[in-house]
């Protein structure tokens, strides 16, 4: 199987490529967006590597929306002439 991830040619599934614990850090990014944290109590208790984490997945989030808004603009603008 060969797939382009991030504009880089993978030759196996991408699937294959995620980790237990990323895995395991994408589970509880959805808890972390609705409001719920890792520990009790405030961010401040939360550990680092979770943080860190809950970071990246939301800024490549926002990269994803990002690109798929200027995408849904073209289309409009295309659809406009």
């Amino acid at each position: 199987m060969v797939c382009l991830v991030e504009n880089e040619t993978v030759h196996q599934c991408p699937v294959a490529m995620v980790t237990n614990q990323t895995q395991f850090f994408l589970r509880l990014h959805t808890h972390y967006s609705n409001g719920y944290l890792a520990v009790g109590g405030g961010v401040m208790n939360q550990g680092n590597r979770y943080l860190q984490a809950m970071e990246i997945i939301d800024a490549k989030i926002n990269e994803i929306n990002e690109e798929r808004r200027k995408e849904h603009e073209r289309k409009l603008r295309q659809k406009t002439r």
